[in-house]
């Protein structure tokens, strides 16, 4: 905004005023004030300065001191002099507190401060008048500046000036144009009610009202391929979704001897866009409440666009990418996202790992760089302090065996004493990749110095057992375990006899999981209504699990419960379930 635009902005009206003269003194001054007036009226600023300062006395004669120390304010300022004006203006407001044009002062302090990205300071200035909130030169000046903030600096604002209505509607605008993922939904639906912003209402999903059903329709839209199954007993190319749909399946069964039913009915997506638009032309979709699936990009859009644009809550079963949340907020995740296993995982670490020295691995991949940042962050914020952040190149991965260990190997046997890294001066080590190539040369590494450091991983180590269960126990691995289900306890007893009773076979992980988002998802429809989400909003409880540690959506679209794990007595053993 050019500068004569932003005195009209203000609505000053200094310009056409001079104060009254009596003494031929005075005239003296005022044939000087008026002869610097022009040259600043010319937009002559240099010879304004110069000439305004001469006038800036405190020679009782003088009735244009206060004048002359504004315009001298305001001919710096528009020559960029930014702190020059700054300062002549605190100096105005403190040698004539009483002038009947200070609140003009503050105008411009207040801009000033703004230019000069102290906010807090310059709403300090806006607000020292009693009716600053009433006055529309003070809102103009915060409706230019105050929407042009960060989310972070808002937020802070907001905590300073609660009840003012352009820093509340700034913030809220400026959380919804964050990815949805990233939104503090509390903090939004908050500030939509303290300001009652109607156009964000149906955003936030304020607007929903959830319906109670006595049949609820539940489609499944996975990439069965049913074209390329062969019937025989062979695990299939696609039994992640068949042993998935199968756990599903028995859920349902259980759920449908109450009263409330779940119409469970499966599509075919084919991996294909084109088939996934076919099937959402069904007459089933008319009357949708839960859509689960589907697994691949192309047919995910095509459902995503229908979801959004008919309000209909969908699930995927299997990912941890918060990408998925980022355009729809009826999009929900069963699993948490990477970036949150990560920040349970730097929560869990400063509380229970003595040494607050840690270090990050990263893989290559968009993912682990996400949960890298996050358990950076939230390592820092827990007290720990970040020694190294080590970004692993796959081809060089033994580098970093060589990074932990030696700094020089030159053919002798490993020896403390040559620990590039001094021995016991590293707490813990976070490894933000499922890469086998990458965790398995840590953890060599961590064997090799002999130390107290602790590895610190995800429960997908554990699929390929790559590594032996006496290696993690004796090194004390901790993993982020969002699949844990423990095969001692009893509904997992009971599950796994009616699985092998209906389906011959002994269920997967992907089975146990089918069964226990299907049983989550339909309690929460029942209980609930079509859009559970209303509830889960209203309640700070944690909601209990059938085969897991349980479920917390308060305003995420992602499961924050984060069972931890460990090694014990040659058993996973489940440690602690980490949520809000």
């Amino acid at each position: 905004m050019g500068k004569f635009i932003k005195v009209a902005l203000i609505g000053l009206i200094f310009l056409g005023l001079n104060p009254t003269t009596t003494s031929a003194q005075n005239k003296d001054y005022q044939e000087s004030y008026l002869k610097a007036k022009t040259w600043f009226d010319e937009g002559d600023y240099a010879m304004a300065s110069q000439s305004f300062k001469e006038l800036i006395n405190t020679d009782p004669e003088n009735d244009f001191k206060e004048y002359s120390s504004f315009y001298f304010a305001l001919s710096n300022y528009h020559q960029n002099y930014h702190h020059v004006a700054k300062d002549m203006l605190l100096q105005i407001r403190t040698m004539y507190p009483n002038w009947h044009q200070i609140e003009e002062v503050n105008y411009w302090l207040g801009t000033i401060y703004f230019e000069l990205n102290e906010p807090f300071r310059a709403m300090k200035a806006l607000n020292r008048s009693s009716k600053s909130n009433q006055d529309p030169g003070v809102t103009k000046i915060k409706e230019h500046f105050i929407p042009t903030l960060s989310v972070d600096t808002l937020n802070t604002l907001y905590q300073d000036f609660p009840n003012d209505q352009v820093v509340g509607l700034s913030l809220a605008f400026a959380i919804t144009r964050q990815p949805f993922s990233l939104q503090d939904r509390q903090l939004l639906d908050r500030l939509v009610d303290q300001f009652d912003i109607e156009s964000l209402k149906a955003t936030i999903g304020a607007g929903l009202v959830s319906e109670k059903k006595k049949i609820y329709n539940v489609a499944v839209l996975l990439p069965f391929v049913l074209k390329d199954l062969t019937p025989d007993t062979r695990p299939k190319p696609n039994q992640l979704v068949l042993d998935l749909y199968e756990g599903m399946r028995l859920a349902v069964d259980s759920i449908n001897k109450k009263s409330i039913k779940i119409n469970l009915k499966v599509f075919d997506t084919e991996r294909d866009s084109i088939a996934t638009l076919k099937v959402l032309s069904s007459e089933f979709f008319k009357d949708v409440d839960l859509i689960i699936g589907p697994l691949f990009n192309e047919p995910r859009k095509v459902v995503m666009d229908f979801c959004l644009r008919n309000k209909v809550n969908m699930l995927n079963p299997i990912s941890k990418s918060s990408d998925y949340l980022d355009t729809n907020p009826f999009m929900f995740l069963f699993q948490p996202t990477a970036e949150e296993l990560a920040q349970k995982a730097a929560e869990y670490a400063s509380k229970n790992v003595y040494n607050k020295n840690t270090m990050i691995f990263l893989g290559p991949t968009k993912q682990d760089s996400l949960a890298g940042a996050n358990f950076l962050s939230a390592a820092r914020n827990s007290g720990m302090e970040v020694a190294h952040i080590y970004r692993v190149n796959r081809d060089r991965s033994s580098d970093l065996v060589d990074f932990l260990t030696v700094k020089n190997r030159k053919g002798r046997e490993f020896d403390p004493a040559d620990f590039e890294i001094a021995p016991d001066s590293i707490g813990s080590i976070f490894v933000a990749s499922d890469d086998n190539l990458i965790y398995t040369k840590v953890i060599s590494a961590v064997e090799t110095r002999g130390d107290s450091i602790v590895v610190i991983g995800s429960d997908s180590w554990l699929d390929h057992r790559i590594i032996n269960l006496r290696t993690f126990q004796n090194l004390g691995v901790v993993l982020t375990a969002p699949n844990f289900i423990d095969p001692e306890q009893k509904n997992y007893k009971q599950f796994r006899k009616k699985y092998l009773s209906k389906y011959g076979k002994v269920p997967s992980a992907h089975s146990s999981a089918g069964y226990e988002l299907m049983l989550f998802f339909g309690d929460a429809l029942i209980q609930n209504g079509n859009y559970f989400q209303v509830a889960w909003n209203e309640s700070d409880t944690i909601l209990p699990g059938h085969l897991s540690s349980g479920f917390y959506y308060k305003y995420s679209n992602y499961n924050k419960v984060v069972p931890i794990i460990k090694v014990v007595n040659d058993k996973i053993t489940l440690k602690k379930a980490v949520y809000e």
